[in-house]
């Protein structure tokens, strides 16, 4: 069984599993909500720049494509977050701890 997911908070800080980090109905960020919907993660689908002091670089953003959107769950601690990258697989997703904003 997958980890519960983190309760989030305005400027609250958690370990976020990035599945996806591509232009708004695109067949990858399709693709990959599918398949998380099948693991049965509930996802926050959203604004990349929502997520900020990221502990490690996130992979970099097309700044020239419109509406970017963010495929992405999140969780209390880093090692509930990386089981879920790895029962994701590939392409493997991103981890890091992440300070969330634009839930207000």
């Amino acid at each position: 069984a997958l980890p519960a997911q983190a309760e989030l908070t305005q400027g609250g800080r958690a370990w976020a599993v990035y599945f996806a980090v591509e232009p708004n109905g695109s067949a990858a960020l399709t693709a990959a909500a599918a398949r998380t919907k099948a693991m049965g993660l509930e996802l926050y689908n959203k604004d990349p720049g929502c997520d900020v002091e990221p502990s490690t670089p996130p992979p970099a953003v097309d700044s020239e494509a419109i509406e970017i959107m963010l495929l992405a769950a999140y969780y209390p601690t880093e090692a509930e977050a990386r089981q879920v990258a790895a029962a994701f697989g590939e392409p493997a997703p991103w981890v890091g701890e992440v300070k969330t904003m634009c839930l207000d």
